[in-house]
């Protein structure tokens, strides 16, 4: 993953590929999460369903897609992203520490 310059309104759907020790994440079967922090301090998370998909599971790509009820705003900007990754009981994050950094610019 990687640090993501975004302009407000955006709709389209953003690719994100997760790696681990540089290769591809093998998906399958696996559950994800997106998680998303504003710098107001509001959190999300949206699992697999209508704004976060598998695009490759076995390339590890997965696409969120913003929309009015949860789209990228300057005002609250910058944001913190995660995916979570749960296979049974284990956990794991990408990127594992701090969030991917989105910057929002004004139309």
């Amino acid at each position: 993953m990687a640090t993501i310059d975004i302009t407000e309104g955006w709709t389209g759907g953003i690719d994100l590929q997760l790696q681990a020790d540089g290769a591809a994440f093998d998906l399958t079967g696996m559950e994800i999460t997106f998680i998303k922090r504003s710098a107001c301090g509001v959190e999300s998370a949206t699992t697999c369903g209508t704004y976060f998909e598998h695009v490759s599971s076995t390339c590890g790509i997965v696409r969120w897609t913003p929309a009015t009820s949860n789209e990228l705003l300057v005002a609250e900007q910058p944001y913190w992203v995660k995916v979570r990754v749960t296979s049974g009981t284990a956990k794991v994050y990408f990127p594992n520490g701090a969030g991917d950094t989105w910057t929002v610019y004004s139309q």
